[in-house]
């Protein structure tokens, strides 16, 4: 928890004043009895009440209670509200709360409004079982494989649209010019397409390659045992 204090902490100062307002308004509407820290039952009921009920735990709150006084301070309160605008998760196995590293199923990731989440010691162990289909083994990543994969993903997106773009470029060009009666025209507009092409081959190439070295990259990790087999138990 402590490296999440840090974090809180940097964010907080690195927070335009209008920002810091709503932090300072999230504690003191948490602290409803002004004493300036939040007991259990404050802690639970403000949670609920603004939909947080996975957050609304008591396990949750002692790990936030760093200096064990059975309430939370300032600080203990903006890593709360950290932890909750971050979407810090719970593990869906054990119900853990997740301080660090954590596995998520990429489909879940990509198409769930409430995604797979498992802690590291649920994943090793194998803890779940957990799947889309009879015969589909969900791909799952941790933290920073998963931040990467969707930077390539997104790369992959952008180049595929850069040459869609070239592509339908190239087929006006050539339909304009093949209609000209000019052959100086002509001469031009075959040098343009040639250029044109040569652009939409070397993205085509990349868009190729990038795509290549993510399905590679899932060969790679179903191979070393990523992923496993029908819904959460």
């Amino acid at each position: 928890m402590d490296n999440l204090r840090k974090i809180a902490n940097i964010y907080y100062h690195a927070l335009p004043e209008e920002d810091k307002l709503k932090v300072s308004h999230f504690m003191t509407t948490m602290d409803k009895d002004g004493s300036g820290k939040a007991d259990l039952v404050e802690f639970k009921q403000y949670l609920k009440e603004q939909g947080y009920d996975n957050y609304a735990d008591s396990d949750f709150f002692k790990k936030l209670d760093i200096n064990r006084d059975k309430r939370l301070d300032t600080m203990e309160m903006l890593t709360l509200y950290y932890s909750i605008l971050s979407g810090r998760p719970f593990c869906r196995r054990c119900g853990d709360f997740i301080m660090a590293e954590y596995f998520v199923c990429v489909e879940c990731f990509e198409k769930c409004s409430a995604p797979i989440y498992l802690c590291s010691r649920c994943y090793k162990d194998r803890k779940y079982r957990h799947s889309h289909g009879i015969n589909e083994t969900p791909l799952f990543l941790d933290n920073y494989a998963m931040l990467e994969y969707n930077r390539v993903s997104a790369l992959t997106k952008k180049k595929r649209r850069k040459l869609q773009k070239s592509e339908s470029k190239a087929s006006f060009t050539i339909t304009t010019f093949s209609t000209s009666s000019s052959l100086v025209s002509s001469s031009k507009a075959s040098s343009n397409i040639t250029s044109e092409l040569k652009e939409v081959g070397a993205v085509a190439f990349k868009t190729f390659e990038t795509a290549l070295g993510l399905a590679n990259l899932k060969l790679r990790l179903t191979a070393l045992g990523i992923g496993a087999g029908c819904t959460i138990m």
